[in-house]
């Protein structure tokens, strides 16, 4: 069951410095202060201010570093407190503030109270931080808890899905056809090598070490990149959250926050209560702003029961009207008190603002107390045609990596084991071995894939056994694994099938061994691989293939250890809850 949004979402969590959002924020940030209380001049007054704006993010910004870095680095093990979140936000944007008071006066933009206006610069700009630190760990926390949610959806969607029987035939093609791809490739190796296939005593006499030759080059120059292409076709393919889609959200939870948005509008423009020059215009130019914006929230909390207003496309022009609207009416508002009327680039910033704070303050209350609104939109989002082409793009994508894996471990490692041997019985002069090892390769490449690419066992040790099944006659293996296995999921399962198919391939190719031990133990909710061979032990170089398979299935857990006696030991931690 599901646990309601407001308990998954944790202000101090991983989320409490996202850089993204700060680096979004950032322009306006550094212009607000520019835009609102100066103008464009040709005296450069303008540009003045944005200079002082632009070096006072300079302590911000290592503020926010030390934050994610040094001080609450470790908060993804343990949380931040809620008031250290907010008391942090502050500090950060007092710094800000502090710096950017104490620069007007160095760049000659004020020349009065020099100490007032820092000290109030700081306060204000110090509680805009504190609201925009955590808000920004709300908004980050709440779309990937959207996230989760829709993939787990889709998930669930596409497992129905891939129950019927259409379904299911458009799948079983699919694998049909992409294997029938590489069976083309590997009978095109035999085209190739036809002449060397022959198998009269005086062909091979001649021939064998052209045949061992072509072998590993089939192996290393077609087989390798072959798979690896598969394998990059396959990637997994993750169903993110687009722009679009989280707009059409918010469009979907539109609601009106009058208390919520009126503080947030008054504690990001309360600065203007600080000039020097008329304090009593600057507490009326607030308070006529307030009164606008008030009236048009009430209109808008109305409007927001239209269902009309709640489809993506409603909602945009509501907003843009309420913007210009709000610019028009509170200009209005302002000359008729015989106020001073705010410059153009001021006003549009306004309208800007106000936009912004319903959209972000809409979007993060949903979040917070919207329960699982999110699954009902996204189950009126998702539709079957929508679903069949998701289900498609996966199944393409894991059959490819199964085929990569396929050729990659097993029809590899069997040509470059059937060169070893046709070198080896050559040298020997044993006619015989030559013949048999002709023919077990040439029987190998004419394998069709789906022989071996089958749907995964449902045991554990079916799938174990499958996949020594594979390398009878090439290596000794000894298998070691408690009578008593605990409930694996498939497709689990068939991850760890491919992770030994791949430990016993490199220690057959790679370290040249004939002898290799499996041994396989639980613990608590993990499951340990043990794969040590009789080889030539570890090559130095960059992991390939193989070694995204284990980081995929074991992150940092696992190693690849050279034996005190020789060969190698490969060793993985896998998590099975």
């Amino acid at each position: 069951m599901k646990v309601d949004e407001s308990q998954r979402i944790n202000l101090g969590g991983k989320s409490a410095f996202n850089w993204k959002l700060f680096g979004l924020a950032l322009p306006l940030i550094i212009f607000e202060p520019p835009l609102t209380e100066s103008e464009f001049s040709l005296n450069w007054v303008f540009w003045r201010w944005t200079l002082a704006t632009l070096v006072a993010t300079i302590p911000m910004l290592v503020l926010f570093a030390l934050g994610d870095f040094f001080f609450f680095g470790e908060r993804h093990r343990k949380p931040i407190r809620d008031w250290m979140v907010f008391g942090y936000g502050f500090l950060i944007g007092a710094s800000f503030g502090t710096t950017f008071g104490l620069l007007t006066f160095a760049f000659k933009v004020q020349n009065e109270e020099i100490f007032l206006q820092t000290l109030q610069r700081g306060i204000s700009y110090g509680l805009i931080g504190m609201l925009l630190l955590p808000f920004g760990s709300l908004l980050t926390s709440a779309v990937e808890v959207y996230n989760s949610d829709r993939e787990a959806l889709i998930a669930e969607r596409m497992l129905i899905e891939s129950q019927k029987a259409e379904s299911r035939a458009v799948i079983e093609s699919l694998r049909s056809s992409l294997s029938h791809k590489v069976d083309e490739n590997l009978l095109q190796i035999i085209e190739n090598s036809k002449e060397y296939f022959n198998t009269k005593k005086r062909s091979l006499e001649e021939n064998w070490e052209l045949l061992a030759e072509r072998l590993r080059q089939a192996a290393l120059e077609t087989i390798r990149p072959f798979s690896h292409t598969l394998h990059r076709r396959g990637e997994e393919i993750t169903y993110r959250v687009r722009l679009n889609e989280l707009a059409s959200y918010v469009a979907y939870k539109f609601d009106v926050h009058i208390i919520l948005t009126l503080f947030v509008y008054l504690v990001t423009t309360h600065h203007l209560l600080f000039t020097p020059d008329d304090k009593i215009s600057g507490l009326k130019f607030i308070a006529v702003k307030m009164a606008v914006l008030l009236l048009l929230l009430l209109l808008l909390k109305f409007l927001s029961r239209i269902a009309i207003f709640h489809k993506l496309i409603g909602f945009s022009v509501l907003l843009i009207l309420n913007s210009v609207a709000f610019v028009y009416l509170s200009n209005l508002a302002i000359n008729k008190l015989g106020l001073e009327i705010p410059v153009l680039n001021s006003s549009t910033y306004d309208g800007f603002l106000v936009a912004g704070l319903i959209v972000l303050i809409s979007l993060g209350m949903a979040f917070l107390h919207g329960g699982h609104a999110e699954i009902e939109f996204l189950e009126r989002r998702i539709s079957e045609e929508q679903l069949e082409t998701m289900l498609l793009r996966r199944e393409e994508g894991r059959i490819s990596r199964e085929l990569a894996k396929y050729l990659h471990g097993t029809i590899q490692s069997r040509l470059m084991a059937s060169a070893i041997g046709l070198e080896s019985a050559g040298k020997r002069g044993d006619i015989k071995a030559l013949q048999k090892e002709a023919k077990t390769a040439y029987k190998n490449l004419k394998l069709p894939s789906e022989r071996y690419f089958s749907a995964p066992e449902v045991s554990l040790k079916a799938e174990i056994d499958k996949v020594l099944a594979k390398w009878k006659g090439l290596i000794d293996i000894k298998l070691s694994m408690p009578k008593t296995i605990p409930s694996l999921a498939a497709d689990l399962v068939q991850d760890i099938g491919n992770v030994i198919n791949e430990g016993l391939s490199n220690a057959f190719r790679h370290g040249i061994a004939d002898k290799v031990k499996v041994n396989i133990s639980f613990s608590g909710e993990n499951m340990k691989i043990e794969i040590e061979d009789n080889g030539t032990g570890p090559t130095k170089g960059s992991g390939g293939l193989g070694s995204e398979w284990f980081n995929a299935i074991a992150g940092s857990n696992w190693n690849l250890d050279a034996n005190s006696k020789g060969g190698a030991t490969l060793r993985l931690t896998v998590q099975i809850r």
